[in-house]
């Protein structure tokens, strides 16, 4: 399964690919893509053939579909999405106005709007300066971390729900559509789509008692995004992304294996502290594994390459998940007089630290 689903993402991503860098015509392609369509059911008997034509199918529909997208005519959204669009707008300005009566600082909230809604345009030049010298930016933009912190945390709090009969069901449900939800308010970057599409994928597979593979879920994702909107593969965001979650789909395993290798996990009280060892390593890893894979169109589209990333990243992704897990807890708890006061006081704390640190790294 893995190999089949990576290689009709590749194929697809091919013909998309080869439409941007040549000129296709759109009446060829759909002509191949229905050809090669037709082979494919009627060859299906055949297990080689079957194999090229449905590729060959796969390719010319990438190409199709990313060429009548750069021919549109017609640069106007749809009505529902701009619809859409004008709502997530609306939920982001109502947020961003909330955590300003939650932050101490204009500093501390242009960090805050950015960990948690994605809304920038509050940070100055010398903040952001710092960040991207740093290495830490993907702290800012929403991205996989984001996603998967707010789903631990909304699947964390529905957990009473797994007590009831089908309430593991819902409880999957729930999380989906908030996911869905939180990826339309926050702009759906092509990571945060591809974070949201790939945790969907898991959940589903999960209750069906199935299993899907890292790769599986990757090409899926890449897949689903390419499909409706095809020049995102010029996006220097969506490149990234993938190149980062292929980084570490493909170099983690062996770096976590290596560890434990290496270091077998301890008995009795020294447990913790293996457990505290190996999150560090985890931690190091992970860094390491995307920055080496994103290190070609990081030079290609930059020039350059943070070199502190290793350091930015062991500071501020702990505290990027504890800003987000502390303002849960704050936008829950705030109405509660003493409580909901200290939990703002930790936050801002935490706020603060971050950006100290990124400071002081970057120089």
């Amino acid at each position: 399964m893995d190999r089949g689903v990576l290689t009709y993402a590749a194929a697809f991503i091919a013909g998309a690919a080869s439409a941007l860098l040549f000129t296709c015509s759109q009446t060829i392609m759909a002509a191949l893509t229905l050809l090669f369509g037709i082979l494919t059911f009627l060859l299906k008997k055949r297990p080689i053939t079957f194999i090229v034509c449905s590729h060959l199918a796969f390719i010319a529909a990438g190409a199709g579909i990313c060429t009548t997208e750069q021919h549109s005519c017609s640069s106007r959204q749809l009505p529902a999405i701009a619809q859409l669009n004008a709502t997530a707008e609306k939920m982001q300005e109502a947020a961003t106005n909330h955590l300003k009566r939650i932050a101490h600082t204009q500093q501390t909230h242009a960090t805050l709007c950015a960990i948690a809604v994605g809304e920038k345009s509050f940070m100055g030049k010398e903040l952001k300066k710092s960040y991207s010298a740093a290495g830490a930016m993907h702290v800012l933009a929403l991205s996989g971390l984001h996603i998967g912190i707010a789903f631990a945390i909304i699947y964390t709090l529905l957990l009473p729900l797994a007590a009831i009969p089908y309430g593991g069901i819902a409880r999957n449900i729930i999380a989906i559509i908030f996911i869905v939800g939180y990826s339309i308010f926050s702009g759906c970057s092509p990571s945060v789509i591809r974070a949201a599409t790939m945790i969907i994928l898991y959940r589903i597979a999960a209750g069906k008692f199935r299993h899907i593979s890292n790769w599986d879920a990757i090409a899926t994702s890449a897949l689903a995004i390419l499909t409706f909107s095809p020049l995102q593969l010029k996006n220097i965001g969506f490149q990234l992304s993938y190149c980062a979650v292929m980084g570490i789909a493909l170099l983690f395993p062996t770096c976590n294996g290596a560890f434990k290798l290496m270091v077998p996990q301890w008995k009795g009280y020294k447990k913790f502290l293996w457990k505290g060892i190996y999150w560090l390593w985890c931690s190091i890893a992970i860094s390491v594994c995307c920055q080496i894979a994103t290190l070609p169109a990081s030079l290609y589209h930059f020039g350059y390459s943070a070199p502190y990333f290793l350091l930015a990243n062991l500071v501020a992704v702990p505290l990027a998940t504890g800003i987000l897990y502390t303002l849960t807890l704050t936008l829950c708890l705030q109405w509660i007089p003493f409580v909901g006061e200290w939990c703002i006081e930790l936050l801002n704390l935490l706020i603060s630290l971050l950006n100290s640190a990124v400071m002081y790294i970057s120089g």
